[in-house]
């Protein structure tokens, strides 16, 4: 079951998914895997204040699903508007591992929030440096660049996401408005189209 809600997650059917996970903790699956994965599905869906309830990182867990753990549970917190303890679960999940790549992120995220855009690109490419494929880091970092007028940089951030995972509508998007804006129109048609590709194979 929990292998098969991690199909969903990545395919975007989060419904599904949280079913999944929630039959899988039920069936007794490795909380040691089970645990970042529903973390990470419901920052997904903007469900901060159930994550933050339901999903606790044991002492029974690995050092790296305790460092996912809290530091999905620090942006969670952000969202929320809770910056102290966003801070307290990054320093727990600094503890279990000082660069693990979500942590960065969610440093880059607290950063960007207190108008340290240098400081939290410096961030969010350390974090990436770790894990090329961190998928809100990338979308985060191509934003920073959009909002700094880097659009040429953006813009290969953004194939850079499509080119992971074809399926992501909204990386697909982001580069037909951007080859809009550089009067490409072909190359803008040719994204819309991927956008819709996107879309019909999520149905």
């Amino acid at each position: 079951r929990m292998l098969l809600g991690r199909a969903y997650l990545e395919t975007g059917d989060h419904a599904s998914a949280d079913k999944e996970f929630t039959k899988a903790r039920e069936l007794g699956a490795p909380a040691d895997q089970l645990t970042p994965l529903h973390a990470r599905l419901l920052l997904a869906t903007g469900a901060h204040a159930r994550l933050i309830e339901e999903i606790t990182p044991s002492p029974t867990l690995g050092m790296a699903s305790l460092a996912t753990t809290h530091a999905y549970r620090a942006r969670s917190h952000l969202a929320l508007g809770n910056r102290e303890a966003a801070q307290q679960e990054l320093a727990m999940a600094e503890r279990n591992d000082p660069q693990h790549p979500e942590a960065l992120f969610a440093k880059a995220v607290m950063a960007r929030d207190t108008g340290q855009t240098g400081q939290a690109m410096t961030l969010v490419d350390a974090a990436l440096a770790r894990d090329n494929n961190l998928r809100d880091a990338l979308y985060f970092k191509a934003n920073l660049l959009q909002n700094d007028g880097k659009d040429t940089a953006a813009l290969a951030v953004y194939r850079q996401i499509t080119a992971a995972n074809p399926g992501e509508y909204l990386a697909h998007l982001a580069i037909a408005k951007l080859l809009m804006k550089q009067g490409r129109a072909q190359g803008a048609e040719n994204a819309v189209k991927g956008a819709d590709d996107a879309l019909k194979a999520a149905e």
